[in-house]
């Protein structure tokens, strides 16, 4: 609390979700960036580079609700968030395993929200304005910006730890 407003609100079950989710998307970097034999400077980001990426990755997950709440359509909210998503790729990834992790992300953290929203035995949580299977149809794209702020922090830390 920050006086009498709320800076964050969210089910119990959030935190350790994320959790694993980050450890998933960074063990498929470590995986893929060996598989594809990524070059040492490109998977050496900066700390300043990957604060950067994860700050943008913050202001798109903060922006799609905003756009959604201000009663955007989805079709320019999903545009907005993909070129925003592909930017992000580009400017703190760039590679083949940013690539192909960011539209693992995207589907796999769809699918998931998709099945956690639609189990018939809970009622964990919903989407005001779902269009698509019980989710907002651009949340693929704040996924896919996700994967490379995730993979630059990933990359930092095992370089750090094991250079």
């Amino acid at each position: 609390m920050l006086g009498s407003y709320k800076l964050f609100a969210t089910a119990i079950w959030v935190p350790p979700l994320f959790a694993f989710a980050g450890f998933l998307i960074s063990s498929l970097y470590w995986v893929f960036d060996n598989l594809l034999a990524v070059k040492a400077e490109d998977r050496s980001p900066s700390l300043v580079q990957t604060l950067a990426a994860v700050a943008c990755f913050t202001a798109n997950y903060w922006a799609s609700g905003f756009m959604s709440s201000s009663g955007l359509g989805t079709g320019l909210i999903s545009f907005v968030l993909a070129l925003w998503a592909v930017a992000a790729w580009r400017a703190f990834d760039g590679t083949t395993t940013g690539l192909v992790v960011a539209v693992m992300t995207a589907v796999g953290g769809t699918l998931i929200e998709v099945c956690l929203i639609n189990a018939p035995w809970w009622d964990l949580y919903a989407y005001s304005k779902a269009d698509l299977w019980g989710v907002d149809s651009w949340i693929p794209w704040v996924y896919f910006c996700g994967a490379p702020a995730v993979g630059s922090l990933s990359r930092l830390i095992r370089n750090r730890v094991a250079p």
